[in-house]
């Protein structure tokens, strides 16, 4: 998987497409006036984007897209094929009106300072699912409003990099290995956060978030939120899966957060008690939706039960049980995710493999082709009388023993050697 194989420019052409509307999210200027197009590099074989995708990084390289060596030149266009030609020639000669790039499901495992410097004016980055441990290359695009880094390698973030993408709104970088976001930038438009499946133990550094209005942090090992209460946008919050201990303690955050309306906190330890954990988050917060149900009609209810009457005497038995098989749904659930998501990474793995052994197997089909038309230039004329069309077909397409019925012995010793 080492080899950086140039991709042709045809093909990067062909994965141009002309963005009809431009969001306006995306505060494009003179957005009706310039055709901007989006550029779809899924499962490529990228290793590296600068140094595969040169032609667009280098403004002293010719621009012509037809220009590569070795690359059959195309039949005299139609008006239409023309006109759609000289828009891509135009995005080619201006990588900078590539305002969506998709290279998601490759093999990259950084994008460094300059791997990105030819899209500046990048406004939608999905890179997930790659090996990506580093994205300090993300400084050249600071109009970023969109940034997916899910199912990668990332165990901490470049953080000087991250502060100049002053206009990014979502941020997804789920399913890394972050551990600390202590110093997380103050993005002032961020309102969409994904930070599920890492191993993170606390929120601290996202206080400053103060536009953040959806937070996904799921399946880490957080036992407090108390970071959030500054957090005054939000509106939606998955904590499931953690191990969150005191109701009081989240009750405590929440009650401070006016717009909240969705909140998921099943899978931790706060939910052994659903009841009085329902009842004082109805009573405190502004939450209507709780691990799925609706809380919102249950305020009149809660607010006239008698609280004070002491528990049956079989009820400390029963929450104990209670909590040992939320216990061990949690468990058996945690550990199915991480089955799945390492599921997930190993058919990335083998989709690349077998793109590369797909590969490898059209460069060796090309020197077999090369090999064989030399082969039929050795042969005399009695030799030809003997081969036909059918029969050379056979004869190439042979099994690697040789064994092929009706070819000539003497013919057959000449051929070139089969491919293993």
């Amino acid at each position: 998987m080492s080899k950086q194989k140039r991709l042709a420019k045809n093909f990067v052409a062909s994965r141009m497409k002309e963005i009809v509307s431009v969001p306006i999210i995306w505060h494009v200027p003179h957005a009706l006036e310039q055709k901007y197009c989006e550029l779809d590099l899924r499962v490529a074989e990228l290793l590296n984007l600068k140094v595969q995708c040169s032609y667009l990084f280098d403004v002293s390289q010719s621009r012509n897209i037809t220009a590569d060596e070795n690359e059959a030149q195309p039949a005299k266009p139609s008006i239409n094929q023309a006109a759609e030609a000289d828009v891509t020639e135009q995005w080619f000669k201006n990588p900078s009106t590539v305002l969506k790039l998709d290279i998601s499901l490759n093999n990259l495992e950084s994008l460094m300072v300059g791997d990105l410097e030819a899209f500046a004016e990048l406004r939608s980055l999905d890179a997930s699912l790659n090996n990506i441990a580093q994205f300090s290359g993300i400084l050249s695009c600071p109009q970023l409003t969109s940034l997916c880094l899910a199912y990668n390698n990332i165990a901490s973030l470049p953080l000087d990099s991250l502060a100049q993408c002053k206009y990014l709104y979502n941020l997804d970088l789920g399913s890394n290995q972050i551990s600390d976001l202590s110093k997380f930038p103050n993005l002032t438009k961020l309102e969409r956060l994904n930070v599920s499946h890492n191993i993170l133990k606390s929120l601290d550094g996202l206080q400053a978030l103060r536009s953040l209005k959806k937070l996904f942090s799921n399946d880490n090992q957080l036992e407090n939120v108390v970071s959030l209460s500054a957090c005054v946008s939000l509106q939606q919050v998955d904590l499931s899966r953690n191990e969150i201990p005191l109701i009081h303690d989240l009750v405590e955050v929440f009650k401070h957060l006016p717009q909240m309306q969705q909140l998921n906190v099943d899978g931790n330890p706060v939910c052994s008690d659903n009841i009085k954990l329902q009842a004082e988050v109805v009573e405190y917060t502004t939450v209507t939706l709780l691990d799925g149900v609706n809380i919102g009609s249950l305020k009149d209810q809660f607010s006239t039960l008698p609280m004070s009457k002491p528990p049956p005497a079989d009820e400390p038995l029963k929450s104990t049980l209670k909590q040992a098989v939320r216990e061990a749904m949690w468990h058996n659930l945690k550990a199915q995710e991480k089955k799945h998501n390492s599921n997930l990474r190993y058919m990335h793995k083998k989709l690349l493999n077998m793109l590369v052994d797909m590969d490898e197997f059209r460069e060796q089909t090309e020197v077999d082709t090369e090999a064989w038309c030399s082969y039929i230039d050795t042969l005399s004329a009695e030799e030809l009388n003997g081969l036909s069309v059918s029969k050379i077909r056979a004869l190439a397409l042979a099994a690697p023993d040789g064994s092929i019925m009706g070819i000539d012995d003497k013919i057959a010793r000449k051929r070139p050697p089969r491919r293993k």
